[in-house]
């Protein structure tokens, strides 16, 4: 496949679609609403309001830091996989270990968009439709390799980090 026409393969391929729709909402919404955001953690830093034992302002900054970490990490292994135009390759173990660090990385996206809903309740519909792209995206790549969560990353996961 000749690069332009994988640039418009990859470009047009759902899971990109996905992809890029999630990284640049996000990115969009931080530039829209992040200078409030950190206004709103230095606020809570220097006031004496009591919060909740894992909604201190350290732990939304650490949220925060963690939806921008994982923002972009889908549309870079997939701009990689999507080139290789045999399926049986794509749906290879090396694809599937890079799939689950993504899959993670949603997870903990996840996970992350809700203590910052929870910081910032007023901005909790707009975090909303940021997390339900992360999370679509996240149901599109499992559903593409169904496998992803399964593999074990040596030295990683064991028994004990395994789903059954």
């Amino acid at each position: 496949m000749a690069t332009d026409e994988f640039v418009e393969f990859f470009n047009a391929h759902p899971l990109s679609l996905a992809a890029d729709e999630y990284a640049f909402s996000v990115e969009h919404w931080f530039q829209r609403r992040g200078a409030a955001l950190q206004a709103r953690i230095e606020r809570a830093r220097a006031s004496d309001k009591a919060y909740s034992e894992h909604l201190q302002p350290e732990d939304v900054k650490k949220a925060v830091e963690i939806i921008h970490y994982h923002q972009f990490s889908a549309n870079t292994a997939l701009a990689g996989m999507l080139r290789i135009e045999d399926m049986e390759r794509l749906m290879s173990e090396q694809n599937n270990e890079h799939m689950k660090t993504i899959l993670i990385g949603l997870d903990r996206s996840l996970l992350a968009w809700g203590k910052v809903q929870l910081f910032w309740p007023e901005q909790a519909e707009e975090m909303m439709h940021l997390a339900s792209r992360a999370a679509e995206l996240r149901l599109m790549l499992e559903l593409t390799f169904p496998d992803a969560r399964d593999f074990i990353r040596p030295g990683i996961d064991d028994a004990s980090t395994t789903l059954m």
